[in-house]
């Protein structure tokens, strides 16, 4: 029978349409509010479909279906506003003793209870209602059977959907949030399907106490109406996610010692993250599955990972392959009946222990994870290579297997991947301690290694191949890998044609059968004389749907872009591309509209005009959301003809969405070709950086400076503070006695069984007040009163000495020199004035203890007792010896002259050390300014490693790498929070050096890498950019030592790479600086979940500055194994003193 097709533009014509309808008919609704939409006792001979003419453009406040057989309702917007007379079991669609019901593609929406009880209260009332809070229920269908609830989104509800004495119910591919309390739930239920749903952030009232309680899922069985067991249920690839709300139980099949319980239950391929140690609670359940979940706990907090819960006579079980907290209650179930396969066991709360879901997952502890993304498996692991958990969570796919898509948010390489030997289960038990390891990556390239890592070019599916030597055999093994990129969605027809060819992040082979796209009606390929092989639609009823669910929505940014050609003109809307409430393209003829459905609930809508689209053409139209700018553009051929300004947030996150590409399934089709579709989680297809070729003007040399102030030693080497609080300047520390500076909590204070320290201090006036000039707090100071120093003392046995010297003459107004020395060993601890000894402490026990809470600083402390004076020339020696503090008292003069008095010292310790003395700091050889280099590793910058892990070594000369560890420099606060950074590093890498290694990583915030002959520097931002800037061909393996560097500047935005001097490459357009600490440690040579390097790195410096390096000609680089050394006229020694150093590591 020809289907029939009736228009109506309100309500009135819609029951008239109904009332005169018999079977067959579509009830196209115009845009509008319907009202209240109760049907009765309507009996179709066969299928009715309403359907909304535009996405949730029919508007119904309520919606009633009694008695009434036959019936689909199609992308609606059931608008449920609560009023005074709204109770909890107020319902906005109600669907009773009814037969093959549809309920697709829709949006319910609730909203809060302006009655009932005020949150506060101990107890509800009779309304069930708490002020504020969601009211009422979405969905309630009893009585009926052969019921769809599919494709729609119900948010802000008291609850979502029950169901009761109902038989074949299916709950598909629904997302349900941000209710009240419970999204699924009922009794007296046979042959339920609740499968590829997204349910998360419940937020129940006073949850744990006398108020609400909470299921994801909860099915329950009724004595009064049953009196046998409820049968037949399939709980598959859900994702259940307690999110920014609370937690309530995911999974709960309840018989509350009724004695009927449930047969036939299967519960596989979901996804629970939640922080109750209730994952899934089965009670007198006979027969089914529990297979391949995937449960996480939200929390770090002990006994908070949901595990499986038996209770009440269950028996008759499989349960395999799920990943989860535990199994309890197998002494309450029929035992023998329960088969308990290999399942993973995770914890949550414990860092250090094998069994942290940490070392398994990407970001499983991200309170408000993104299923698609922070809950996957590390790639290479235990659960891709032996396929623990929910398909949802693997990296990788069997063959078979659908596509699955990852949006590429989370900050991490998804076009990397880690691969390691141990982790290959075909491998069995053969020893492989001493075999070689081959690896093929399938794109070309190929490394050796028993764990290594690979950065893809592309995404796509590779077959990776690894050969095992063992000397007795050779074993091949292959693992086929998805590798992830920014293209979510590729349409490329290509010129094989067949069934469906799609690249959806992936590069799949020419003529593949993607199970995730289907060609509907006469859609098919076509050979195009001007295009190749293009997709061919017809006006009737054609397209092609691309099931990819919150793959395909959610992103912050948004490029979709295409070719097309109309064969036949026409005024009927067209829609070539279309998301139901997420994103599409829609054409009237020329006029064009472009929409946004955001996930605040607003829509923005672009309108231009397509000059000449419909003339037989091929044209390509591009539509760009960028939500950083909150721009929305169209443009057709390369021309802009629309463009808006103040969208904000993300695209609409919707895990059940589908994508139709030459049509709807609303009849918004339209005759011609397509071909060419993209669709990018970002603004532009290339996102690894801008990589200069060309040549680049040269670097403007910065301003002379001063060099700082030195006193060296063969040990030990500090330069004056760049860290100012309060009123401190430039050229030397000035103090009018409101300010201090902060140094930090460097190694160099701390520890030593012997000590120097020296500064020249200059008074503004004798006062009575005590002032505190140095201050180590609870290890060691001098203070200042009147005229009278005091020099303190603490050791790490409790023992607490000064030594205070009268009448100095201080606060005369000239400079002076105050020292100090401290012998461990000898007990003493000797000070000076001006050189001269003036006073002592012996008997003396204990060393100077380890870093307290408190920085040192100078000038005064964070609690008062600040100096009026100059400060300058502070210095630290790891010796007590009193010929230094003499060295120091001969060269105490005005900072103008600090120049002169540096060459002296220069050529005195050099001297001192066997070596030729230069003339003047314009003749300092290599040595020497290796010295300098080592001075800037003074009081305020960090210049130790804390730890080194693995076969990481230092021998004196460089960091040393084998590719089995790295090293440490702990979580320094000075590494983070920076609006302006510069990071620079001498690199060696060994010849065989390979895969991706983390030469520099600070976690989450910045970081270098190495791939190949490819460098990335990589940048996430406390406003959520991430960025990579890669530098390709650098020629780094060819032995020698070279010259990384990176700089950020937060007020340009931009981020810049150097090689060996030379700018290669830039970013601009960075939103936000670096942010604070994470909980990880700063790393050289790789980072504790692997990527570790082979090779030599030194001179680790780090700038509190946006920074450019002069350029080197190679003559300065040692080939020796010592790094590079520069020439004072150079970049390090020429702008150390303004620039902001933080780090400088040898």
């Amino acid at each position: 029978m020809a289907t029939t097709t009736i228009k109506v533009t309100n309500a009135s014509e819609l029951m008239s349409a109904l009332k005169s309808a018999k079977g067959g008919e579509t009830i196209v609704l115009a845009d509008g509010h319907y009202g209240e939409l109760s049907l009765n006792r309507m009996d179709f001979g066969s299928n009715v479909t309403i359907v909304s003419q535009n996405p949730e453009g029919a508007v119904f406040s309520k919606m009633t279906i009694l008695s009434t057989n036959n019936l689909t309702i199609d992308g609606v917007f059931l608008d449920y506003v609560p009023d005074q007379s709204t109770v909890s079991f107020s319902t906005a669609l109600k669907i009773d003793q009814s037969n093959h019901i549809k309920f697709v593609n829709s949006l319910l929406e609730g909203g809060p209870a302006v009655n009932g009880v005020d949150p506060s209260a101990d107890k509800l009332d009779s309304t069930g209602n708490v002020l504020g809070l969601p009211a009422a229920q979405a969905v309630r269908i009893t009585g009926s059977t052969d019921v769809l609830f599919e494709n729609n989104v119900v948010t802000a509800f008291h609850k979502g959907i029950l169901l009761g004495d109902s038989n074949g119910i299916t709950i598909n591919q629904n997302e349900v949030y941000n209710l009240r309390t419970t999204p699924l739930n009922g009794g007296d239920l046979d042959n339920v399907v609740v499968t590829n749903n997204y349910f998360h952030d419940s937020n129940p009232w006073s949850l744990g106490g006398a108020g609400d309680h909470a299921d994801f899922i909860h099915f329950w069985t009724v004595p009064t109406k049953q009196t046998t067991a409820s049968e037949n249920f399939l709980i598959s690839n859900n994702v259940l996610q307690q999110g920014a709300g609370q937690s309530p139980i995911p999974i709960y099949f309840d018989d509350n010692l009724n004695g009927l319980g449930f047969k036939n239950v299967d519960i596989v391929n979901n996804v629970i993250q939640v922080e109750d140690n209730q994952g899934i609670r089965l009670e007198f359940v006979n027969g089914g599955n529990v297979s391949n979940n995937t449960m996480i706990q939200r929390s770090g907090d002990y006994g908070e990972n949901p595990s499986l819960i038996l209770k009440d006579n269950t028996q008759n079980l499989t349960i395999d392959n799920n990943i989860l907290g535990a199994i309890s209650g197998l002494d309450k179930v029929v035992t023998s009946t329960i088969k308990v396969g290999d399942n993973l066991f995770l914890q949550g709360w414990d860092p250090m222990g094998d069994d942290f879901v940490g070392n398994y997952f990407m970001n499983a502890l991200n309170h408000t994870a993104d299923p698609m993304t922070d809950l996957l498996a590390i790639p290479g692991g235990l659960i891709d290579t032996k396929n623990y958990g929910s398909a949802l969570t693997q990296p990788t796919l069997g063959a078979g297997e659908s596509l699955t898509v990852v949006n590429a948010q989370s900050g991490e390489n998804v076009l990397e991947k880690t691969f390691n030997v141990k982790e290959l289960s075909a491998l069995g038990e053969v020893d492989i301690s001493k075999a070689k390891i081959t690896w093929d990556f399938g794109d070309g390239t190929k490394a050796s290694g028993m764990n290594v890592t690979h950065t893809f070019a592309d995404g796509g599916r590779y077959d990776v191949t690894a050969t095992v030597n063992t000397g007795l055999e050779i074993i091949t093994v292959h693992k086929t890998v998805l590798v992830q990129d920014l293209v979510l969605l590729d349409l490329n027809l290509g010129a094989g044609g067949g069934d469906s060819t799609i690249m959806k992040a992936t590069a799949v082979e020419e003529g593949s059968t993607d199970t995730n796209l289907a060609w509907v009606g006469k859609a098919a390929y076509i050979q195009s004389a001007d295009h190749g092989t293009v997709a061919h639609f017809t006006d009737d009823g054609s397209y092609i749907k691309i099931s990819g669910g919150a793959d395909l929505n959610g992103m912050q940014d948004l490029m979709l872009e295409f070719d097309i050609q109309f064969e036949k003109e026409s005024g009927d809307r067209a829609r070539p591309v279309w998301g139901s409430s997420t994103y599409g393209v829609e054409i009237s003829g020329e006029a064009l509209t472009f929409f946004l459905y955001m996930q605040d609930g607003s829509v923005a809508k672009l309108k231009g005009t397509l000059p000449d689209v419909q003339n037989g053409d091929w044209h390509t139209l591009k539509f760009v959301y960028d939500g950083d700018a909150h721009t929305v553009s169209a443009m057709m051929d390369g021309e802009v003809v629309a463009s808006m300004e103040g969208v904000t947030g993300a695209v609409r996150s919707n895990n059940t969405t589908s994508i139709y590409v030459g049509g709807d399934p609303w009849g918004a089709g339209f005759t011609g070709n397509m071909s060419n579709l993209t669709i990018l989680n970002g603004t532009e297809r290339v996102e690894t950086g801008t990589v200069i070729t060309d040549p680049v003007e040269e670097v403007p040399t910065l301003p002379e400076a001063i060099l700082p102030d030195y006193i060296l030693d063969s040990m030990l080497a500090s330069i004056d503070s760049p860290f100012k609080t309060g009123d401190t300047a430039d050229d030397y520390f000035n103090f009018n006695g409101s300010g201090y500076a902060k140094l930090g909590k460097p190694d160099v204070f701390f520890n030593p069984d012997e000590l120097t320290v020296s500064f020249d201090l200059r008074s503004h006036g004798e006062s009575t007040s005590t002032a505190r000039v140095l201050w180590n707090h609870a290890r060691y100071g001098v203070e200042l009163t009147g005229d009278d120093l005091n020099f303190r003392l603490y050791t790490d046995t409790g023992g607490s000495y000064n030594v205070v010297v009268k009448d100095t003459g201080i606060t005369d107004g000239n400079w002076h020199n105050a020292s100090f020395t401290f012998d461990a060993a000898a007990g003493t601890l000797n000070v000076y004035v001006d050189g001269d000894l003036v006073g002592s402490k012996s008997g003396i026990t204990g060393n100077i203890a380890a870093p307290a809470g408190w920085d040192v600083t100078v000038g005064g402390t964070p609690w008062g007792r600040n100096f009026d004076g100059d400060i300058a020339n502070l210095n630290v020696y790891s010796l007590a010896d009193d010929t230094l503090v003499a060295k120091a008292a001969d060269t105490v003069t005005d900072v103008a002259d600090a120049t002169d008095v540096i060459a002296d010292i220069i050529t005195d310790v050099i001297a001192s050390d066997g070596a030729e003395a230069p003339a003047s700091n314009d003749a300092v050889g290599d040595d020497v300014i290796s010295a300098i280099d080592d001075a800037a590793a003074g009081l305020n910058v960090i210049q130790a490693v804390t730890n080194y892990t693995g076969d990481a070594t230092d021998s004196g000369d460089a960091l040393h790498f084998n590719g089995n560890g790295y090293a440490s420099i702990g979580r320094p606060a000075e590494l983070m929070s920076m609006d302006e950074l510069t990071l620079t590093l001498d690199v060696k890498p060994d010849a065989d050096n390979s895969g991706t290694s983390r030469l520099f990583w600070a976690h989450g915030r910045y970081g270098v890498e190495l791939s190949g002959d490819d460098i990335t520097f990589r940048l996430f931002t406390d406003a959520g950019d991430s960025k990579s800037l890669t530098i390709k061909n650098t020629e780094i393996l060819d032995g020698d030592w070279h010259q990384v560097t990176m700089s950020f500047d937060s007020e340009t935005g931009t981020l810049k790479g150097f090689f060996d001097g030379e700018l290669a490459g830039s970013l601009t357009g960075i939103k936000g600086q670096i942010s604070n600490p994470s909980e990880w440690d700063v790393t050289i040579g790789g980072t504790p979940w692997g990527r570790n390097f082979k090779g030599e790195i030194d001179n680790v410096r780090v700038w509190g500055e946006a920074l450019e390096p002069a350029a080197h000609d190679g003559e300065f680089v040692h080939d020796t194994g010592d790094g590079l050394a520069y020439n004072p006229e150079d970049f390090w020694s020429t702008h150390m003193q303004d620039a902001d150093l933080i780090m400088n590591l040898r």
